[in-house]
């Protein structure tokens, strides 16, 4: 995937639980940032926020 994809609404719940993001309100948020720019720059704050919120 090119680092510049935008992804379509499906595409971006599939990357989702590739992820496994634990949090929904952090589900949530990356899927509508995910919905307007590149999945891969939001999936790299995602990840971090999530590994905080699972080890605080």
């Amino acid at each position: 995937m090119a680092a510049d994809t935008v992804l379509a609404g499906g595409e971006i719940e599939a990357a989702l639980q590739v992820e496994d993001l634990q949090h929904e309100p952090l589900r949530q948020q990356v899927f509508w940032e995910a919905r307007s720019g590149p999945i891969e720059e939001v999936l790299v704050g995602a990840r971090a926020a999530d590994r905080d919120q699972k080890h605080p």
